[in-house]
């Protein structure tokens, strides 16, 4: 701006793919909202990316989603969200981000990532992965509202992703899923008897339960941070 002015500064990280394999959803991108900001002159905004889906079957790290990419402004920074858990590799250091990924329960670790998001004394926001349980499903995603949820047992139900944060009223329905931002990622089921969990509002991708050799779940929805649905 040629003069000073005063806005509502929203920032959404990209959010974390799915885990390939039995998997947990992907974390959201870490949120970061600020009131009142005074901005004058030019100013350098990075926007990041969201991470990849994680594989099936390479027996490799190929497996844990990919970590969403960090968004910056002014002095803040919105940190990318943690990829979803999987199967056949352990990805406890990749599910951490701006919102923890969720976690397959086949790993003897069976938590969720956390969330590094830096908090800004209240203006930054992000939540923890659901829990894996047994081989077969997976956690959600944490979201920038609340954290995934844990799977339940043999034949149950995947964790669910994490609600976002509903800025409708500050910026209309036109932005983000109808105004929500930072919905995790749904985990998957392996089996057709269990139940797949869905992605959080703020525009997390539903989990999948594993129907063939060339499944592919759901991403996030574009422009929101949401993470990545598990794939069974």
């Amino acid at each position: 701006p040629s003069s000073a002015m005063t806005a509502n500064v929203l920032m959404v990280a990209g959010g974390g793919g799915g885990g390939g394999v039995n998997a947990g959803g992907g974390g959201a991108g870490g949120l970061v909202f600020s009131s009142g900001e005074t901005i004058s002159g030019s100013k350098t905004i990075v926007v990041g990316n969201g991470g990849l889906g994680g594989e099936g079957y390479n027996n490799g790290f190929d497996e844990v989603g990919e970590k969403g990419n960090d968004t910056s402004c002014l002095t803040y920074v919105a940190s990318g969200g943690g990829g979803g858990g999987t199967q056949d590799a352990d990805g406890s250091t990749q599910m951490n981000g701006g919102s923890g990924g969720g976690n397959c329960g086949y790993q003897t670790n069976k938590n969720g990532g956390s969330s590094t998001q830096n908090t800004y004394n209240g203006k930054g926001f992000g939540n923890a992965g659901g829990n894996g349980v047994n081989d077969l499903n997976g956690g959600g995603g944490g979201g920038a509202g609340s954290p995934g949820t844990n799977a339940t047992g043999n034949g149950g139900t995947a964790g669910t992703g994490g609600d976002g944060k509903n800025y409708s009223t500050t910026f209309t329905t036109t932005y983000g899923e109808n105004g929500w931002f930072a919905g995790g990622g749904g985990g998957a089921s392996q089996t057709n008897t269990g139940t797949i969990g869905s992605g959080g509002q703020g525009g997390g991708g539903d989990g999948k339960i594993e129907t063939g050799t060339n499944d592919v779940a759901p991403s996030g929805l574009p422009h929101t941070g949401g993470g990545g649905g598990g794939a069974g």
